[in-house]
């Protein structure tokens, strides 16, 4: 996905309470973690000269 530029993403429905074991929310967060870093690669370094 390193390359792709995104316009943005989201996550829906996350209910904690509803899973004990909280699978879905160390899913989400796990998600979003992966995506900020994409979206974090995908920018220039800051200084970098545009080429």
């Amino acid at each position: 996905l390193v390359g792709l530029r995104f316009a943005g993403f989201d996550v829906v429905e996350v209910l904690p309470h509803l899973h004990p074991a909280q699978v879905t929310a160390i899913t989400a967060a796990n998600l979003v973690f992966e995506f900020s870093a994409l979206v974090a690669a995908s920018r220039p370094a800051r200084g970098a000269q545009p080429s």
